[in-house]
This record gives C-alpha cells, structure tokens and sequence, in this order.
C-alpha cells in the first residue's frame, strides 16, 4: 500500500492523475510545523493548497489505519458539506491516505489555491479595519450553521476581493444559527487578533460593536463576547498551569 488518492467533485481526471504523479519536489511549502505542512502546487492548470498532517507515533498511526478515522477526514468532509451550502470556504477537491499494513503515515486534503491571500491579523496589523466586509461575513457564516471551534483571526482570509474561512478540523454543521457557539467563535477571534498583538483593546471593542450592532437573525452582545473571551483566556492560564 502506498498513498491513495480520492477524488472530489469537480476534479478532472487529468488532475487526478497529476496529484498521483505529483513531484513534491516543485511543490513549495509554505507552512511548517513538527507534524504538519501546507503547500501549493499545479495540477495541470488548476493552483491548489495540499494540508499534510502527519502521524509520529506508532501507536497512533495503528490506531487510525484500523480502529478509527483521522481529524483531517472529518475536517474534509465537513469542508465539502459546508462548501455545498455555500461556497465560503476553499473548493475541496481531493483526499489522500499514506498508509500501510504498519499504520497510517500521513493524511492530505487538496484545496482550490487562495490566490494573494492575507490572514484577517494581516489586514489589521496592516492598519485596515475591515469591519463593513468581515463581521456580515461571520454573521452568514453562523446563519449557515457553522460552529467553527477553534476560530481564530488568522483562519479568516481575505483573497479574490471576499472573505474564506478554513481550518474546520474542530468545525461542526448544525441546522441553524446556534447563539452560544457564535459568540465563542468571535470571543476567539478577538482574543487571537490581541495574542498576536495585531490590535489593541480599542480596536477590538471596535470589531466586537461591529458584531453586535450587525441586524442578524439572533441578539448578541459585547458583554457576552466579552465573558466568552475571559472563559477562554482562564482556560488557557489552566492548561499552562
């Protein structure tokens, strides 16, 4: 066994056959942790983003060759429904295992390219404040029923004149707006863009009024996002702890 590709809707089998003989060597990472990678290659004409996550240990890459499935495979998944509902996140095209009868190696999921795209702490470290594009975008995702999970400022991209969201490893679909779970998601996404010093209290106060005087389907307020942020801030001096 070796790697083994599955096709999404809207690859060519001409791509397909180019991500089987693909030549990692032209690919160019651009992104680089201990177990994981995101790079951009060509299939033919197409640009896209393959997200390699990798299985260091013995123990795991057993675990998820026969007993149960990665988060990457449900991270695809829930990209492609959501996708269907509406096109807010890159195009998934292709899904990869890296396995053998010793374990799982490696799983890769293959994304339409964000061609120039800026992370949302980029345009705000920039000095822009894209308040009037980015929060009727958040509220559309929400409406959608996309509880993200782990959302941060810099999962928020800006390319093609709109906003995408990816990372949806911790995302979950449900059947509408759901309250709870978009104030965190925005409690998060103020809390990264002051992690990463992009923006000072003032101009997240400016992102959080934003949000809430946005006429959506439900009422939020500051004060909730706000109790949402200290949560997740107390969470986090715990696990350090």
């Amino acid at each position: 066994m070796a790697l083994e590709w599955t096709a999404a809707e809207g690859l060519t089998d001409a791509e397909l056959e180019a991500l089987r003989t693909l030549d990692w060597n032209t690919a160019e990472e651009i992104y680089h942790i201990r177990h994981r990678s995101v790079y951009r290659a060509r299939l033919v004409d197409r640009e896209v983003a393959i997200k390699e996550v990798r299985f260091l240990r013995f123990r795991q890459r057993v675990r998820l060759r026969y007993f149960c499935s990665s988060k990457a495979v449900f991270e695809f998944e829930t990209a492609s429904r959501l996708y269907k509902r509406k096109p807010i996140t890159p195009k998934p095209l292709a899904f990869g295992h890296d396995q053998t009868l010793l374990g799982l190696k490696r799983d890769l999921q293959v994304y339409q390219w964000l061609p120039e795209a800026n992370t949302l702490t980029d345009c705000v470290r920039a000095g822009e404040r894209p308040w009037e594009t980015l929060v009727p975008f958040l509220w559309d995702c929400a409406s959608l029923g996309l509880v993200h999970g782990g959302h941060s400022s810099e999962n928020l991209m800006h390319s093609e004149g709109r906003w995408w969201v990816i990372d949806l490893a911790d995302a979950s679909l449900r059947d509408g707006i759901d309250q709870p779970g978009f104030v965190r998601d925005v409690a998060r996404i103020a809390r990264k863009l002051i992690r990463e010093e992009a923006a000072d209290e003032d101009t997240v106060d400016a992102f959080v009024r934003a949000v809430t005087d946005e006429q959506g389907p439900i009422t939020i307020t500051a004060e909730e996002i706000r109790a949402a942020m200290a949560t997740l801030l107390h969470d986090a001096s715990r696990r350090k702890g």
